[in-house]
């Protein structure tokens, strides 16, 4: 399931599972185990979408199940095309990169542009090279005409360094490197924390070093879901 519309404090397409239905009619009906599985939130009939992994709208974080190999045309598009003209360049990128779709394109059914991460190309392909991955995002409609779209993460969500990070004591972590969101501010409840990191777009994440932590305020463009990492299994 997905969520249409804030829940708990928790964004807009949020992902979950309804693991149980509540007897008790002062309460919201359902009760959904989120897909980090560290949160439950309660839930009406309303709040809630069945997912179908095969189906995408703007938004839909989403990952190469094959290899792309195209040219690269105007704006930054990339297109898979057998005899290109001879300006375009040729580009490839392998199974499992991952990306958003950005709009459903105008001129070929079942065709989609997919925004790549942490990259400056756009891809344009079938549906049938696409599966759905986890992950939030708002997407933002500007006055020109573009759309832009902004990852969320969520409180214990694991994630991933997409860069090299030096930090403010000097201290340096590579690219992959795990930690988790967290709530770097005690003295308020998780939820109002979130809001304002989907707000401002810095998350607090929290590295582990065997027993040692180390806690760092991060933009959302230096992080990746851990499950990006790994095929769902449909």
């Amino acid at each position: 399931m997905v969520t249409l519309a804030e829940v708990e404090g928790h964004p807009i397409g949020i992902e979950g599972e309804v693991t149980g239905v509540h007897a008790d009619r002062n309460l919201p009906p359902y009760e959904v185990t989120l897909d980090n599985g560290s949160m439950q939130i309660t839930a009406t009939a309303e709040d809630l979408e069945r997912i179908d992994l095969h189906m995408f709208k703007v938004g839909t974080r989403v990952r190469l199940t094959q290899d792309f190999a195209g040219f690269l045309w105007d704006q930054n598009i990339a297109w898979e095309k057998d005899n290109p003209e001879q300006h375009c360049d040729p580009v490839s990128y392998p199974a499992g990169t991952t990306g958003t779709i950005a709009f459903d394109h105008p001129t070929i059914a079942e065709n989609y542009l997919i925004e790549i991460d942490d990259d400056p190309n756009a891809l344009a392909v079938g549906s049938s090279t696409l599966e759905r991955i986890r992950g939030r995002t708002r997407v933002i409609e500007e006055p020109d005409g573009n759309t832009q779209i902004c990852q969320l993460f969520d409180f214990h969500d694991a994630v991933r360094l997409r860069k090299d990070v030096t930090f403010e004591d000097g201290s340096t972590r590579n690219a992959g490197s795990g930690g988790m969101i967290d709530a770097l501010d005690l003295h308020r409840p998780a939820a109002e924390v979130m809001r304002e990191c989907w707000r401002t777009g810095k998350y607090g994440v929290t590295f582990f070093d065997g027993a040692e932590q180390y806690h760092a305020e991060l933009p959302w463009r230096l992080l990746q879901l851990d499950s990006d990492l790994y095929r769902r299994a449909l």
